[in-house]
């Protein structure tokens, strides 16, 4: 295959899946290396400052952070398109899920390293439990779709909450709400009013629930707009090793710079 990252037609899968990465590496360091920093900062002879009292420096930090995780939020959404995407076209779902679980168990400990700053760490768990757990909710609901005839759509809801409990239970990033994008992107398509309500009112709820910076959601949104339909020329495992391997790198220098998260 000889396609562009980009051409007339817009985005392929690599493109996206580069984007996305670069996103989420941005996020990472945000949160694992340069959060560290802030906070030291606003140590002044073993006090705590906060507000105005705070020192120049760290207020410069602490909005180049906020900038740093808005830039984070672009990556979820993206990955939650294409795991819709692979879904819809993959020649193996079992195959698929498979993969996933591999990358999950591989990517724990990374995660933990990097988020945390230990080895084992129960109070999160890495995105790929989310993407897991969004997988087994699309085929729970294309079972449903297929072969039962009655109340198939309180049965698909019964199959998304439960797949959001899972996560919330597990501590997944993005948990229950990753859940909804992975679902709304697989049921819609974008070019429904109904997606569009559906994720204005998500994207609401990240914001009341959380913060403004929850909102930079929008732009991995609309970058999917640009997807042409076509794979590129990468190889899908690269990307798949990309997630634990960032998060081991992150986990070093951490680690050599002395950070605690």
């Amino acid at each position: 295959m000889n396609e562009k990252l980009y051409d007339k037609g817009g985005l392929n899968s690599t493109a996206l899946k580069a984007a996305a990465c670069v996103s989420m590496l941005i996020d990472h360091v945000g949160y694992a290396i340069l959060w560290p920093i802030y906070n030291n900062a606003c140590m002044v002879d073993g006090v705590y400052m906060m507000g105005e009292s705070r020192s120049s420096e760290a207020m410069t930090l602490y909005v180049l952070y906020q900038i740093m995780r808005g830039i984070g939020r672009i990556a979820f959404p993206v990955f939650a398109f294409l795991l819709a995407e692979g879904f819809t076209h993959t020649h193996s779902k079992k195959k698929y899920a498979e993969r996933m679980l591999l990358f999950a168990l591989l990517s724990e400990i990374p995660y933990d390293l990097a988020m945390g700053g230990k080895m084992i760490d129960l109070e999160r768990q890495n995105v790929m439990w989310t993407l897991l757990a969004g997988l087994l909710c699309l085929w729970g609901i294309e079972f449903v779709s297929r072969y039962l005839k009655k109340r198939r759509l309180f049965l698909a809801a019964v199959v998304t909450l439960c797949a959001m409990l899972v996560t919330i239970l597990l501590r997944a990033d993005w948990g229950g709400t990753g859940i909804l994008f992975v679902v709304l992107f697989y049921r819609f398509s974008r070019k429904e009013r109904a997606f569009w309500v559906s994720m204005v009112i998500l994207l609401i709820g990240m914001a009341v629930f959380g913060t403004l910076a929850e909102l930079a959601v929008l732009a991995g949104i609309l970058i999917t707009l640009f997807y042409n339909g076509k794979l590129g020329r990468a190889n899908k495992y690269i990307f798949y090793l990309f997630y634990p391997l960032h998060l081991l790198l992150i986990a070093a220098v951490a680690w050599g710079l002395r950070l605690a998260p």
